[in-house]
């Protein structure tokens, strides 16, 4: 669907949908999607919160998704781990199934994962493994790309699959017998917490590639970017980059005018309060740190970090149990406390480590999207420079949140 097609649609539906042409700047809005499970529907089955999700931006149909969980007395899908993906649509405030895992899993909440406990559903095609959120997952040229994963402590994946929006279909381009996929732990190497944290994979859009950014130094592997190009398919381990950091980031994002990739914090155990950048063109990493005396948001492990192309700012929203929102303009090199205080009853939850993955920007709406798996609802927030927080959002009772744009010490 093109952009003027979308737009028609989305004035089309607002009487069903949100309402998005009448949001306030610079405050949250709570809405509950409709979910659509189309022919997996059906007493007994329907959405499930796993805690372990990715949310996307799919910039082609201007739609978010997310790998999370489905309930399903059919498949038999009572584990814990992710094994379904999902496509939100703001226009009609809806979301649809899109594709479910072709696994029977009996493992129950807490019980066995050992590999007898996943069982593939006999004539049904090929489909990934369930897994939880420490997995990669990013939206690139029709094509949602899932890599890793985790399914309990001695089930560590390495593979790499494409799920194409042309043929409604998985496939699997890789897995830990091919030499040329990245994060392979060496023979006889516990790959334990290897594949789970600061590891990212974002799209590179000038170079059409996939970046997978590795900077774990519990096995031999070393730190290092590797690059797997989608026009001819294939991944190469980037030579020249100069500085890269260690335990860096938990959700990264791409800032388009400047070809640069953007991280903040550290990944695990580390609590860093230090932005990452890494220009694409140079390979060069530049690591900021709080000058002091100056705001700056504190340090955060998992934080999830986004570009608003709109606005041109890096939004940090909460992790590691915070509640905070922050911008950072490139520009000026400054930061900005969004949030205020005390806080308004509309206000996203407590972001634990899932809150990283959980944050995307819907580029043509202008709106920083927190995706709540608890229940599966979407919080929205759209920024704008210069526009004092809004009291009260349209249809919810808020709490006053302050009259003004504040910054912290």
């Amino acid at each position: 669907m093109n952009r003027i097609a979308w737009l028609l649609l989305l004035v089309a539906s607002t009487a069903s949908g949100f309402d998005f042409g009448s949001m306030q700047a610079n405050r949250w809005y709570h809405v509950t999607p409709a979910y659509q499970f189309g022919a997996h529907g059906g007493p007994g089955s329907g959405y499930e919160n796993r805690h372990w999700s990715n949310l996307r931006y799919n910039s082609d149909k201007e739609t978010l998704i997310f790998y999370g969980g489905f309930r399903s007395p059919v498949v038999g899908n009572s584990c814990i781990y992710a094994n379904a993906l999902y496509e939100y649509f703001p226009a009609t405030d809806e979301v649809r199934l899109e594709s479910l895992a072709n696994w029977f899993c009996n493992t129950g909440n807490g019980g066995s994962t050992s590999p007898q406990s996943f069982y593939p559903i006999v004539g049904l095609p090929d489909t990934p493994k369930p897994r939880h959120t420490y997995s990669q997952f990013v939206y690139a040229a029709s094509s949602v790309y899932l890599m890793h994963g985790s399914m309990g402590s001695d089930q560590h994946l390495h593979d790499f699959w494409r799920y194409s929006y042309l043929s409604s279909s998985w496939s699997k381009l890789g897995d830990n017998s091919d030499a040329g996929l990245p994060d392979v732990p060496p023979t006889g190497v516990n790959a334990s917490w290897a594949n789970i944290y600061d590891n990212n994979l974002l799209y590179h859009p000038p170079s059409n590639s996939l970046y997978f950014f590795h900077g774990m130094t519990l096995y031999s592997n070393p730190r290092a970017i590797h690059a797997y190009s989608l026009g001819t398919p294939g991944w190469t381990m980037l030579t020249g980059v100069t500085n890269m950091p260690l335990n860096f980031g938990g959700h990264g994002a791409y800032d388009s005018i400047r070809d640069r990739f953007v991280f903040f914090g550290s990944a695990y155990s580390g609590g860093s309060s230090q932005l990452y950048l890494y220009d694409a063109t140079s390979r060069i990493w530049t690591t900021m740190s709080n000058p002091g005396a100056v705001p700056w948001p504190d340090g955060r492990d998992n934080a999830g970090l986004q570009y608003n192309s709109s606005e041109d700012v890096y939004m940090l929203m909460g992790a590691d149990g915070r509640r905070d929102l922050w911008i950072y303009q490139p520009v000026l090199g400054v930061w900005t406390d969004l949030t205020p205080s005390p806080l308004p009853t509309e206000w996203p939850p407590n972001g634990n480590e899932d809150s990283a993955y959980n944050l995307a920007f819907h580029a043509s709406l202008n709106v920083l999207v927190r995706y709540d798996e608890r229940d599966g609802s979407m919080w929205l927030y759209r920024y704008v420079s210069g526009s004092a927080p809004a009291m009260f959002a349209n249809g919810f009772e808020g709490a006053a949140g302050g009259g003004s744009e504040t910054s912290t010490d």
